[in-house]
C-alpha cells in the first residue's frame, strides 16, 4: 500500500514518470512480482495519473529457473573436471552393483584398463582375492552408515594380472534424502 502511494505521489508531480517493482505473497499463488508505471498527465485544467500494471510472476520465475539451471550447468562441469583432471584415481560405483559407473583416466592408466573395460567390471575384479573378503566388509560397513567413509591400503589387480599397491579413501554419495546410490573413491599409489 506503501508503495503504491508513493508511486501516485510521483506520477502526480509535473515530471510525471515514476515505475516501481512489487513483490508480494498472494497465498493462492505464492509469491508474485508486479511492475507498476504511473504517469501524471496534464491538460488544461485537468490532472489526471494513468497507472498501468504489469504481472512479472511468470517472467521472474522463468528467468529464476534459468540462472539456477546455468548455475547447475556450471558446477557439473566444475565438477566433471575436477574428477577427470584430478591427480589420483578417482572412480565411483553403483551401491546396489558394485559396478564402476564413472572412472577417470589416472584410474584407467593405474590398472591398465580402458575406461570401457572398467565400465564392465565391479570393485571385487579389481581387488586382490585375498583381500576381497575384508574389502566387503569396508563396503558393507559403509553401506550400514557406521562412519563416514574409510581409508585403506589395500592392492589391486591389473589388467595384466599384476599387483598394485594403493592407497583408498571412499565416501558414500547420498541423494536429498539420505538414499545411498553410489560410492566414491579415491586410489593413490
Amino acid at each position: 500500500r506503501e508503495s503504491l502511494d508513493m508511486l501516485l505521489r510521483l506520477a502526480e508531480q509535473r515530471t510525471g514518470e515514476a515505475e516501481i517493482d512489487l513483490e508480494a505473497h498472494d497465498p493462492a499463488r505464492g509469491p508474485t512480482c508486479t511492475l507498476m508505471s504511473a504517469t501524471g498527465l496534464d491538460s488544461d485544467d485537468t490532472r489526471s495519473v494513468c497507472l498501468v500494471v504489469t504481472d512479472l510472476t511468470e517472467q521472474k520465475y522463468h528467468e529464476k529457473l534459468i540462472a539456477a539451471q546455468q548455475a547447475l550447468q556450471v558446477s557439473e562441469e566444475e565438477y566433471r573436471a575436477t574428477f577427470e583432471l584430478a591427480g589420483v584415481g578417482k572412480a565411483q560405483i553403483d551401491a546396489g552393483s558394485g559396478r564402476f559407473y564413472r572412472v577417470n583416466a589416472r584410474f584407467c592408466d593405474m590398472l591398465h584398463y580402458t575406461r570401457e573395460e572398467l565400465m564392465s567390471l565391479t570393485f571385487a575384479d579389481v581387488s586382490c582375492p585375498d583381500d576381497r573378503e575384508q574389502v566387503a566388509g569396508l563396503m558393507e560397513r559403509l553401506q550400514r552408515g557406521n562412519g563416514g567413509g574409510f581409508s585403506s591400503e589395500r592392492r589391486f589387480l591389473r589388467k595384466n594380472g599384476s599387483i598394485l599397491w594403493g592407497h583408498v579413501t571412499a565416501n558414500l554419495i547420498r541423494d536429498a534424502s539420505g538414499v545411498t546410490h553410489n560410492q566414491d573413491e579415491a586410489l593413490q599409489q
